[in-house]
């Protein structure tokens, strides 16, 4: 099912299709994370995470490589609080190393 959502809030705004799911309470910590997405030579996106040492993915577009860093993010996150150990979130992003590369921010409930 699909429905119309508003996604501003003046008159005009645009108007987005999106695929409507199913409402769902989540127990658990929300995490807000900086990704890099860079394209590939030969199609598709690699996507690192900026913050989370370790964590990086990749997708045939850009949609699909967001999904996928989520989640990585989410099982890295999951196995670090499994083993009793502190995430190792770093304080400095690191450095986009590819011009190309294209900010993200993805939210990973783990």
């Amino acid at each position: 099912m699909t429905t119309k959502i508003k996604t501003g809030r003046r008159p005009g705004d645009k108007v987005e299709t999106t695929q409507q799911a199913k409402w769902e309470r989540y127990q658990g910590d929300v995490y807000r994370c900086l990704v890099y997405l860079i394209p590939e030579e030969d199609e598709g996106f690699s996507v690192i995470a900026a913050h989370l040492p370790g964590a990086a993915s990749q997708g045939d577009n850009e949609q699909e490589a967001l999904s996928n860093i989520t989640e990585a993010l989410r099982g890295v996150i999951d196995s670090y609080k499994e083993s009793g150990h502190e995430i190792p979130w770093q304080k400095t992003a690191r450095e986009k190393t590819d011009p190309r590369a294209k900010e993200r921010w993805v939210i990973v409930h783990a």
